[in-house]
């Protein structure tokens, strides 16, 4: 039985290694020819082109992984079968649950080191490229989380506005802060001129308080220098903006639990906090769909129709998913279901063959 689990993947790795390898390079070079304006309009120097495809490269692989899985599977298992080699397997006792096993296992693992990818090279590989894009070859200015003028955010029951931050001397200009009790009726206003960081928290020069007293009068005192608790600190004024594919799913969670500390509204990003989890899993639940399929077609189908069969899957994978996440990110679907309703549609399929097939 090892025997043959271990011929199985070999097989089935070699396949899976020609297919990753080959889709790469046809999206490469699609890139390439895409992103060629880089150096005709904006005369970027070959080596950083080059930087900028390389950095590119995990994003794409992570990308093509379940798509390959899909293809191997019905390639290998459909040579397999061409060549008798299942109907011997069947001959000597083996079931299809035991040729099936190894290559569930292992696409199980792809699914595991999609995972891992997703959470370590591919958001710092995205953030480097579009920094080579954005920042090195085209020459714009880098996007902030946070605008540097008319910056309004919101933390618990307080409001916060500043006209404008000066970078350079960690300095906030024209600042207001407006404390809301639990019935969101004011209860004081703070209003500075300027806040220069010290190193250790934020110090506010003239100063004018005007606090509500009992008989619902706001008093005013004026103060030459203050110390007030504000939420955030320089760096976060000079920290990058990411899209979603540029944070793992530790950084985006954090991000979209700020973002709703500070009031805005998260639905966007909620969907894909939960496809980072989705996504990764896909190759399983193709070779579910993939295993039954290939054995469904007998020996006289070839290589370019499970090639063409897998691209037709992959094609109604990703057209579903990406459906799917439109409506949540439009708010129209809760977040879990629109990252998990197309693997769960595909994944009941899929079993729903593995349980059905004859050979």
């Amino acid at each position: 039985m090892k025997i043959i689990s271990r011929y199985v993947l070999r097989e089935f790795f070699k396949i899976f290694a020609l297919t990753v390898c080959g889709l790469l390079t046809i999206i490469m070079v699609f890139d390439f020819f895409e992103n060629l304006d880089l150096i005709t309009l904006f005369h970027a120097p070959p080596k950083l082109f080059f930087y900028f495809l390389v950095f590119r490269v995990p994003f794409v692989v992570y990308q093509l992984i379940p798509l390959s899985a899909l293809i191997s599977t019905l390639i290998c298992l459909n040579l397999f079968a061409r060549n008798r080699e299942v109907v011997a397997m069947r001959a000597n006792g083996i079931s299809l649950y035991h040729l099936a096993g190894p290559i569930l296992v292992l696409c199980f693992g792809l699914s595991l080191f999609c995972l891992i990818l997703n959470e370590s090279i591919v958001p710092a590989a995205n953030v480097r490229s579009r920094w080579i894009e954005r920042i090195e070859i085209k020459k714009k200015k880098p996007l902030y989380m946070f605008p540097t003028e008319h910056i309004w955010l919101r933390n618990h029951n307080n409001i916060y506005s500043i006209n404008w931050y000066d970078e350079k001397n960690t300095t906030l200009h024209q600042v207001s802060i407006n404390e809301f009790d639990d019935h969101f009726e004011l209860v004081r206003r703070w209003e500075a001129r300027t806040g220069i960081w010290d190193g250790r928290s934020w110090v506010f020069h003239d100063v004018n308080v005007k606090q509500l007293d009992q008989q619902g009068r706001f008093q005013l005192t004026k103060k030459k220098r203050e110390r007030i608790p504000f939420p955030l600190k320089p760096d976060d004024f000079t920290r990058p903006e990411k899209k979603i594919e540029e944070m793992s799913y530790f950084e985006l969670r954090d991000y979209i639990q700020q973002a709703q500390e500070e009031g805005h509204d998260a639905t966007f990003y909620l969907p894909g906090l939960q496809a980072k989890l989705a996504f990764p899993f896909v190759s399983f639940i193709m070779s579910l769909i993939a295993i039954p399929l290939a054995l469904r077609t007998g020996t006289g189908k070839g290589i370019a129709t499970s090639i063409g069969l897998g691209l037709l899957l992959g094609f109604g994978y990703w057209l579903i998913f990406g459906f799917s996440l439109s409506f949540g990110h439009a708010g129209f679907f809760p977040p879990v279901i629109a990252a998990w309703l197309t693997n769960t549609l595909f994944a009941s399929f899929g079993i729903f063959l593995l349980l059905t097939v004859r050979y």
